[in-house]
């Protein structure tokens, strides 16, 4: 091919292109939406192994959400927290699950870590309005109490962001 032909047939192909991609329908661009709440929630802590090293726990815990925002999302939803404590030497770190259910009966699942007091959340998974959620947040302690034996109390304030599917 001669160079003019080969521009032309270039321009034709990109015309065509154009044409064709403003036939495709757009898919609705999720928008990132903040959270701000706080939760408290109360529980049984279970000893896996304890010596003077190293401490395995189990926590399991159920409590309530205060929205701190206008909007008051997800304001009263209710939620039921399984998480694993180690503790090596002086550091200790968690990794757990929450599902939280809003006043509608819909739920958001999350994953949740804590190291060095950083608490870290990721929405993974959402049924009703909440379906095809993802997200993610931080967490604060605001208070913290171990019972002895076998129970702790807590209170923190999340902050983060949520898009949905076409929102």
């Amino acid at each position: 091919m001669i160079p003019s032909t080969v521009s032309r047939v270039a321009r034709v192909s990109a015309a065509q292109a154009a044409v064709l991609l403003s036939l495709v329908p757009a898919a609705p661009l999720a928008q990132a939406q903040q959270y701000d709440f706080t939760s408290c929630h109360a529980g049984v802590v279970k000893v896996l192994f304890a010596d003077k090293d190293v401490t395995v726990r189990s926590a399991e815990g159920w409590g309530i959400v205060m929205s701190n925002q206008a909007n008051k999302l997800f304001d009263n939803a209710a939620f039921h927290v399984v998480t694993t404590i180690r503790t090596v030497g002086k550091e200790t770190s968690e990794v757990g699950y929450y599902k939280l259910m809003d006043s509608d009966g819909d739920f958001v699942l999350a994953e949740v870590s804590r190291v060095a007091g950083q608490q870290a959340s990721r929405f993974f998974h959402g049924t009703g309005k909440w379906k095809g959620i993802t997200g993610s947040g931080r967490s604060e302690r605001i208070v913290f109490r171990m019972v002895p034996p076998d129970w702790a109390a807590a209170c923190s304030r999340t902050v983060g962001t949520f898009e949905l599917p076409g929102g």
